[in-house]
């Protein structure tokens, strides 16, 4: 029998960004403004500016990463995304043709996990680092759990899934990305999510009622000006 397996070495390279807050303003600024003069046409070219910045600024073993989307190719799909969203909304003013935006709404839900997994390809085909490509190899089947049967227990038990549901979600999007032979692997755990989903509502109550305590004073003391 052969003898035990040595483990495979893993070598750990430290990720850093070079990027500062005022040189991602500028081109925010300008991004911003484009997008408005041109009624949201420069949208796709902004989105690839932001994402060209963000990635050329991040360095893994002394090599940076590329984004090389090409902008006319978003433009598209966001035509076509506005032209849908329109035609919601014109169909769903209309009492005659109010059942065409109920099927547009159905349509978008149906094919939502499969847009998912479309624009995870396309970001991941996209990406580069010292010129290889990523990959995404996620099946559209799984998709429609992780995006469909997740996000509907989400909603049907009032949120109580939802922690679950990232955790699918996440572990779709890394444990089906490759970069040449090597595939991502998602190590987290259920529990995690319900910890930050815990935090998030306990700030939220929080805030809420740091906001809510000087409300009420502020109300007491009206109605105790006025007689009350």
């Amino acid at each position: 029998a052969d003898g035990p397996q040595a483990a495979p070495v893993v070598t750990a390279y430290p990720v850093s960004f070079t990027g500062s807050a005022g040189e991602y303003f500028r081109l925010w600024i300008v991004n911003a403004a484009l997008t408005v003069v041109t009624l949201g046409l420069y949208l796709p070219w902004a989105r690839v500016r932001n994402r060209q910045y963000f990635y050329g600024h991040t360095w893994v073993d002394g090599h940076n990463f590329e984004y090389r989307a090409d902008p006319r190719r978003l433009l598209r799909s966001y035509l076509l995304v506005g032209a849908l969203f329109l035609a919601y909304v014109l169909t769903g003013e209309s009492e005659s043709l109010g059942w065409v935006s109920g099927l547009i709404a159905l349509l978008f839900l149906g094919l939502y996990p499969w847009l998912v997994a479309q624009s995870m390809r396309f970001q991941a085909v996209n990406t580069v680092h010292r010129g290889l490509r990523f990959h995404f190899d996620g099946r559209v089947q799984d998709a429609y759990v992780a995006y469909g049967a997740a996000n509907v227990a989400a909603a049907v038990s009032g949120g109580l899934a939802l922690p679950w549901a990232w955790f699918m979600q996440r572990r779709y999007q890394l444990n089906n990305l490759r970069y040449g032979s090597a595939r991502g692997l998602f190590r987290g755990d259920v529990a995690p999510m319900y910890l930050i989903a815990l935090v998030g509502v306990g700030l939220m109550v929080g805030v809420g009622l740091l906001l809510a305590i000087p409300a009420g004073v502020a109300l007491v003391a009206g109605m105790a000006s006025q007689g009350f």
